[in-house]
């Protein structure tokens, strides 16, 4: 299939519903907004005053905020991808829904050493067939911050090896966390363990290495032992 990327540029008032159903679309530009928290009362941004929607491809921050509620709504063969592709950090402040249903993929991902802040809530449209999160893909590996509160997140979790993703406590809850990547933050399972040996000198017939290791427990830092 041919993947299109489509940056927008321009500022839009438009009160209608935005769409992804392919590709990608890029945003570039501010958004005009009151209110303190989510839900905002917003005046224009990239993607116009209210909910975009992804059925199928991406919507790639571009090292943008973002304060539109947004629904990610995967299936079972097309997962979708809330990402973030420039240095630039980008944040998507509004309400995130995630479309549930079984065996469905919703994602979030940044690029490469990039990064990508969730700082709204996190819900499920459905708390008895709740959709997987992915964290990350194998082109995507930069770091997840997931910093909200207050939502409904009920399906697993899957950090996809190579990415990372940053948590505070409570957050996924009650989601169970599978852990291929690498897990950050007092939300992360209270089972992670971190292992990291190192070359500590040079010897005639070989290397000596120092051991190394760090316990991650929720809640609770156990500290860096040698």
């Amino acid at each position: 299939p041919i993947i299109i990327a489509v940056v927008v540029v321009v500022t839009n008032t438009y009160s209608g519903i935005t769409t992804i159903s392919a590709g990608t679309l890029k945003i570039s530009g501010t958004t005009v907004k009151t209110g303190a928290s989510a839900p905002y009362s917003i005046t224009s941004s990239p993607v116009g005053r209210t909910t975009v929607t992804v059925t199928e491809g991406a919507l790639d921050l571009n090292g943008n905020d973002l304060y539109n509620p947004l629904t990610l709504s995967g299936t079972i063969t097309n997962a979708v991808n809330l990402t973030n592709s420039s240095s630039t950090a980008a944040t998507s402040y509004g309400i995130v829904t995630l479309t549930s249903g079984a065996n469905t993929t919703n994602e979030f991902s940044a690029a490469t050493n990039k990064t990508l802040t969730i700082a709204g809530a996190v819900n499920q449209s459905s708390a008895s067939s709740p959709s997987l999160l992915v964290i990350g893909d194998g082109t995507n590996t930069g770091t997840v911050y997931l910093t909200g509160s207050g939502g409904t997140l009920s399906g697993g979790t899957t950090i996809t090896s190579g990415s990372t993703l940053n948590i505070n406590t409570g957050i996924l809850s009650s989601s169970t966390i599978t852990v291929n990547g690498t897990c950050i933050g007092t939300g992360c399972p209270t089972s992670v363990i971190y292992i990291t040996i190192v070359a500590s000198q040079s010897m005639t017939y070989g290397t000596a290495y120092g051991f190394s290791f760090y316990f991650s427990k929720k809640g609770r830092d156990l500290g860096h032992h040698r």
